[in-house]
């Protein structure tokens, strides 16, 4: 259940205001429902592709899977 706790929580960090912070809430939902920074990352896409091969790891770009904010960014009106 989102609150207006959870308003205020986004907009005190500096550079987001309510409209990024409502922005957020619509695309992720309850954001409670992520265990973990790891799982948020996945779902929006900005988590670090890692190809391996025997002893060999490569830490490659950004996915981009995920969400179309995370994918494209914010692109204003």
């Amino acid at each position: 259940m989102l609150t207006k706790r959870d308003l205020e929580i986004l907009t005190s960090i500096p550079g987001i205001g309510e409209n990024t912070a409502l922005r957020i809430i619509s695309e992720l939902g309850d954001i409670r429902r992520f265990n973990n920074a790891n799982q948020l990352n996945a779902f929006v896409g900005v988590d670090p592709q890692v190809y391996e091969s025997g002893n060999f790891t490569a830490h490659l770009s950004i996915s981009k899977r995920g969400t179309a904010i995370g994918i494209l960014g914010h692109k204003p009106n």
